[in-house]
């Protein structure tokens, strides 16, 4: 037989312990599917006055194209070297996904970009919380 998952509820990156946080649609802990690569992807400082200044992380696995439209996604601009967690909105949104660009609200500015700019990192499967 062969190992399917893991569940784990803290990891470790560069020194420091994280809890996971799952999404809501997931209950109990969180499993980690042996079958799949995952990623890290640090997207900004924590604001939590006890965590403050500390990175913050969500955890990616390859795009699934079979979960529900509205589930969080991390894509990359790669001119940009920047990595951002957006959602797969309906059409009325600043978000919208498609054709030919990708325009998203970036603080108070609709940033567009071409499609051959924008590269799905994957899917945001857990948040990943520093552990006091």
């Amino acid at each position: 037989d062969k190992l399917e998952y893991i569940e784990v509820n803290h990891l470790a990156i560069g020194g420091r312990r994280y809890r996971i946080r799952a999404p809501e649609a997931v209950q109990g802990k969180f499993r980690m599917q042996t079958s799949l690569p995952y990623y890290a992807f640090q997207l900004a400082a924590a604001r939590d006055k006890q965590f403050a200044g500390q990175p913050c992380f969500v955890l990616v696995h390859p795009h699934d194209s079979s979960l529900p439209p509205d589930w969080p996604i991390v894509i990359l601009i790669m001119d940009e070297q920047r990595a951002l967690l957006v959602h797969n909105q309906p059409p009325a949104s600043p978000l919208v996904i498609g054709e030919r660009a990708w325009s998203f609200q970036d603080g108070s500015d609709l940033r567009t970009y071409r499609e051959g700019d924008v590269q799905i990192a994957g899917d945001v499967v857990a948040l990943l919380l520093p552990v006091a």
